[in-house]
């Protein structure tokens, strides 16, 4: 089984990602896989690589066939991946902005990331790509915004326990339509 683990940059996915692998669970880095995959460019400043979505689409496709058990596999496009499940971390888009301005990242890189959380961009992207597979019902989200990496890290094996479990009560908590920026982003205009 495959969680896909995305949300925009500056969520807290590769923190808590760390945090389940120290709990002993199967990890991925898609950033590190795209990077040993030698088929995109080179990161720009950021760290961002421009990537082929039809081809990385492939790659994880292939790449995943050869997994077993429980895996989860962290980055922003981890939902190309054919994933049982995608969890989608929200976070606040000011504090997007405030996470990436501490990375360094170029203004214009910051804004578009937080524009990009506040209208749900990770999230329909995600939506939409599991409604393509018939599995929009295994799309989840959660406003992380006030938790810590060991919290986000007991909601992801909460989640797979209740995938496994199928408990319909935990699951329906966290499907989409309950986290909404639009009054954070319209003060920004």
């Amino acid at each position: 089984m495959l969680i896909a683990l995305s949300g925009t940059p500056g969520t807290g996915k590769t923190s808590t990602v760390k945090e389940l692998e120290g709990r002993g669970l199967p990890v991925h880095y898609l950033a590190e896989m795209i990077d040993g995959w030698d088929r995109f460019g080179p990161p720009d400043e950021t760290g961002s690589v421009t990537v082929n979505v039809d081809e990385l689409r492939d790659l994880l496709c292939t790449w995943a066939k050869e997994l077993e058990g429980w895996n989860v596999l962290d980055g922003h496009l981890s939902y190309l991946a054919p994933a049982d499940a995608v969890l989608i971390f929200r976070v606040d888009p000011n504090v997007i902005r405030a996470r990436l301005s501490c990375r360094n990242y170029p203004k214009e890189k910051v804004l578009e990331n937080a524009e990009a959380e506040g209208v749900s961009a990770v999230l329909i992207e995600a939506f939409m790509e599991m409604k393509e597979r018939g599995m929009e019902e295994r799309v989840f989200e959660r406003d992380v915004t006030d938790l810590t990496s060991g919290e986000c890290t007991d909601w992801v094996v909460e989640m797979i326990t209740a995938l496994e479990g199928e408990d319909l009560k935990t699951l329906v908590r966290y499907r989409p339509g309950k986290v909404d920026w639009t009054e954070v982003i319209s003060g920004w205009y």
